[in-house]
């Protein structure tokens, strides 16, 4: 316990000082996926407690995108699949690789569009934590719910 009253009596003055140039676009390299220009010099001259109040400020909960279109359609669960013939198999198969594809697109596009890239990365960080994907999950429904449960 008095270790960490140590470190926040440590912290609270840097927590005050602006952040600086090399601070802002260092933070905003770590909480996103790029970084402009216009960005950093936005930053640059808050202090660093009001840097990161803004980077979590503007974190948003929602996809800027629209579901991709597939998920209009319900899914087949994944057990009833071994019911169909080997021909209704191979053409959900084909769909289920092409929905994936789709939700990758999706997904890409919600990363470089957003308004919040610090959501996506956190999104990506969780996704990558749980180590899911289309080749363990195979249904693309899945993985779009647990993308919008980890946004």
């Amino acid at each position: 316990m008095r270790a960490f009253l140590v470190l926040l009596l440590i912290a609270l003055p840097a927590l005050a000082e602006p952040i600086g140039y090399d601070g802002a676009r260092h933070l905003l390299s770590r909480t996103g996926f790029g970084v402009t220009e216009p960005e950093v010099r936005a930053l640059s001259g808050l202090t660093r407690a009001e840097a990161v109040e803004r980077i979590l400020g503007e974190a948003r909960r929602e996809s800027v995108q629209p579901p991709p279109a597939f998920m209009s359609v319900p899914a087949i669960a994944y057990e009833s699949v071994r019911a169909l013939s080997v021909e209704e198999r191979l053409a959900w198969q084909r769909g289920n690789l092409e929905q994936g594809m789709q939700l990758r697109e999706w997904w890409l596009r919600e990363m470089l569009e957003t308004p919040s890239p610090f959501t996506e990365r956190m999104t990506l960080f969780w996704h990558n934590h749980f180590a899911t994907g289309a080749q363990k999950v195979r249904i693309a429904h899945l993985l779009y719910r647990q993308n919008v449960l980890l946004r």
